[in-house]
């Protein structure tokens, strides 16, 4: 089978694509942008785990979608199976649409629901199989790794056990006891992995966490961000309510994962006098407002943000803070501020400390201390301007869609290769 560069196809499937999704969406929004503007012919499929509508058709940006709905799988009958409930519907869609797509080359999952059936089914149609990881599904069974559980080389059943505790709300002994049916779905998630020619991560913290569970190659890639479409974006966006200036943006869904039941009273520690503006729902949004009231904070909450919006507030800022209390792998509201010229305040956590240099283009920070000296940086207009400036060449040098897509293409033609190969 020869590849002849005018015959380049690529199948995208994922679990997330704009405009309703949060930043992993959007990562791969941007790497379709890039593969098209490379020659690629791009198709996109969006599993959509909780849709009752067997197959829609949609367009975004000039990109035609078919969303697959996989409400009808969701039965309580999926906690008593070994494989993740998706992975059959996708597989089997997958391989009905590249049957009938001979032009498709590459297959190139991007989550948990859409990853695996994809692989599958790329494998077996002859089709070069590549998986972007943006968590820890392959090891964890909410896909989450936090800081004070175990260290990467610990007991794959102590992870399991501790995720069931944290994330599914099990007892300690009724975790115990499920802990080795969710390893066996863990083992089902990583032979699905296993028939990939290459596995992509988006952060070496990534890498690290996964790397004794997969026995294929493995290249660290990260998100890419265009910081041109960044400041067109927040240009052509008007703010959503008058904010005095200066003020701190954080992004993202409202829970402990992401740090928001910390973050409030930490600024307070700190001596944080300026606002906290936050674009994002979830569960904590009242107890957050409790303690702004409580520590005498003023955040403001701005609920579900559009993307643009959400680029204009962090252009706009002093610093966007990323209080993530999980190991986050490489959150794009880090590489969004950056790309705006803004310095980013991150818990020094997963892969933030690979985008962010402390000091130099932004700050890291573990304690309200360490938080502290952050803003007493932040305060001076140069300093600001000069962290900016760095950040935003940081972008440049490392997540700019050339640089990415680069990298992309060189782990698809490896792929592709091992076809040519079999």
């Amino acid at each position: 089978m020869s590849h002849r560069d005018e015959e380049r196809g690529v199948l995208i499937v994922t679990d997330a694509y704009p405009p309703d999704c949060g930043g992993s969406g959007w990562s791969t929004h941007a790497l379709v942008t890039a593969l098209r503007g490379a020659g690629w012919r791009v198709e996109v499929l969006e599993v959509d785990p909780r849709g009752e509508r067997a197959s829609v058709e949609r367009e975004f940006e000039d990109v035609r979608l078919r969303t697959l709905g996989l409400g009808r799988y969701r039965g309580l009958s999926r906690h008593l199976v070994t494989r993740d409930y998706s992975c059959e519907p996708v597989r089997q869609y997958v391989a009905a649409y590249l049957e009938s797509r001979p032009d498709i080359d590459v297959v190139h999952g991007q989550h948990l629901h859409s990853a695996q059936g994809a692989a599958l089914a790329a494998r077996a149609a002859g089709r070069a199989a590549l998986v972007t990881l943006r968590d820890y599904w392959p090891v964890r069974l909410d896909g989450i790794a936090w800081p004070d559980e175990a260290e990467p080389n610990g007991s794959p059943r102590e992870w399991a056990r501790q995720a069931l505790v944290r994330s599914f709300g099990l007892s300690g002994s009724l975790a115990a006891a499920a802990a080795g049916r969710a390893l066996r779905r863990l083992n089902t998630r990583q032979q699905a992995l296993g028939v990939c020619h290459r596995v992509i991560c988006v952060s070496d913290a990534v890498r690290r966490r996964v790397r004794g569970a997969i026995d294929v190659p493995i290249d660290v890639i990260p998100n890419l961000i265009d910081s041109r479409r960044s400041d067109a974006a927040a240009a052509r966006a008007a703010m959503p309510v008058a904010l005095s200036t200066p003020y701190l943006f954080a992004a993202g869904k409202l829970n402990a994962m992401k740090g928001f039941d910390r973050i409030v009273a930490e600024l307070a520690e700190a001596g944080c006098e300026w606002p906290l503006v936050v674009a994002g729902a979830g569960p904590l949004e009242d107890a957050m407002a409790r303690t702004a009231a409580r520590v005498g904070l003023d955040v403001v909450c701005l609920g579900w943000t559009d993307g643009d919006t959400l680029l204009r507030l962090a252009r706009d800022a002093r610093a966007v803070i990323v209080p993530s209390a999980w190991e986050e792998p490489l959150a794009r509201v880090i590489l969004e501020g950056m790309s705006l010229g803004t310095p980013v305040v991150a818990r020094a956590t997963g892969g933030s400390p690979e985008a962010i240099e402390h000091g130099h283009n932004g700050f890291l920070f573990s304690t309200p201390e360490e938080l502290a000296a952050a803003l007493r940086s932040l305060a001076g207009e140069t300093e600001v301007q000069t962290l900016g400036a760095a950040a935003r060449a940081t972008c440049s040098e490392k997540y700019a869609p050339d640089v990415v897509l680069d990298k992309v293409q060189n782990s698809y033609a490896r792929a592709l290769a091992e076809v040519d190969d079999d």
